[in-house]
């Protein structure tokens, strides 16, 4: 949706007009791992679950036993008993998501236990969120890295056809027509990425948030290339260019300093991508699955079709109670109304499956 919105504006399309409008690129949520934080990935569950297991964790949670507390009795949820445990967190973002969200679009019908301090509380343990889950490297690895990687990829095959044609003195528009790409994900994304790049700030992006990437040519050089980065965390209306940031990441050399101020952003393209090779899973379905293909031949086996179902089934209660439903229903109609007697149906039924 976001992505089809901004191509109207980016293109000034007409609302209603369906002419010429440019291609979205979509995949599979379970299968989108550059994009999609939450995609499948054993070995990032495992770690990540290692680090909430972590006495830093729950020294974390223990500072915050008396907020889940308050939102165990207010709310109704569940929270575990002991408040060190790290599935608290997992409760109280749940509940935190959605109040945020209320508050900041000031939408009707707020509760009345949501005030501006349980606002606050709900903001940090969303931040709290965002930094835990890429603080480490290993981490980001298989989140965040891959999409930087890709991005990487691409402003090399950009590079290597700007230094094709500058050989052959000539412009091909049909080898450099991609100017410009756009992804359209969520704050995770945002925060896994900026978490590899060594540019986050520990804060939640605010919705409609961007992470921008410049490559630029030298002029004294026609061989450098280098790379700007800005963020744009301000969401409110008008838009001004000032309240975009501009950001160093780490893996840059040293910047230039007069006077204690900054005046140098310009991150040399070759130096990053040195940088960050070997930082990032270049074959994410292959490390996301290490060691789980060999614990799955260990453990796992083949359950019989009908309690597969069965399971199925009743992971959605109520659908298991519509079957049922169902089929009282018709058995009802058919007693009610064909002159079949019901055990005449079952009788043949079991002959049918005696002589399969």
């Amino acid at each position: 949706m976001s992505a089809n919105n901004f191509i109207r504006g980016f293109y000034h399309l007409e609302k209603k007009s369906t002419n010429n409008v440019p291609p979205v690129f979509s995949r599979l949520a379970h299968e989108d791992h550059l994009l999609k934080m939450s995609s499948k990935c054993p070995k990032f569950k495992r770690l990540f679950h290692h680090l909430m297991n972590s006495s830093v964790v729950s020294q974390k949670a223990n500072t915050l036993r008396n907020f889940f507390d308050f939102l165990e009795h207010t709310t109704g949820y569940t929270f575990p008993i002991d408040r060190s445990s790290s599935d608290n967190f997992y409760t109280a973002w749940r509940i935190c998501d959605p109040v945020t969200i209320w508050v900041d679009h000031s939408l009707p019908s707020l509760p009345r236990w949501v005030t501006s301090d349980v606002y606050k509380q709900c903001s940090n343990l969303l931040d709290y969120k965002h930094f835990i889950r890429f603080s480490k490297p290993q981490l980001t690895r298989l989140r965040g890295g891959p999409l930087a990687g890709h991005i990487m990829d691409l402003f090399r095959e950009r590079i290597n056809q700007e230094l094709k044609n500058s050989d052959h003195d000539m412009d091909s528009s049909e080898q450099l027509h991609r100017r410009f790409v756009a992804y359209f994900a969520h704050d995770s994304t945002l925060a896994a990425l900026m978490s590899h790049l060594g540019v986050y700030n520990g804060i939640k992006p605010p919705l409609a948030s961007c992470l921008i990437v410049e490559l630029h040519r030298s002029l004294s050089s026609s061989n450098n290339f280098y790379l700007r980065f800005y963020y744009l965390n301000e969401t409110k209306l008008p838009l001004k260019t000032d309240k975009i940031v501009n950001l160093w990441p780490t893996k840059c050399e040293t910047h230039n300093h007069i006077d204690g101020k900054q005046l140098n952003y310009s991150c040399p393209f070759h130096k990053l991508e040195l940088s960050l090779q070997g930082t990032y899973a270049t074959d994410i379905g292959a490390e996301c699955y290490d060691n789980d293909a060999i614990n799955n031949v260990k453990t796992t086996y083949t359950k019989p079709s009908g309690i597969k179902m069965l399971e199925s089934y009743c992971y959605h209660p109520q659908l298991l109670t519509f079957i049922f439903i169902q089929t009282a229903i018709v058995c009802y109609f058919v007693a009610r109304f064909l002159p079949i007697p019901i055990a005449y149906l079952i009788n043949n039924f079991r002959y049918s499956r005696h002589v399969r």
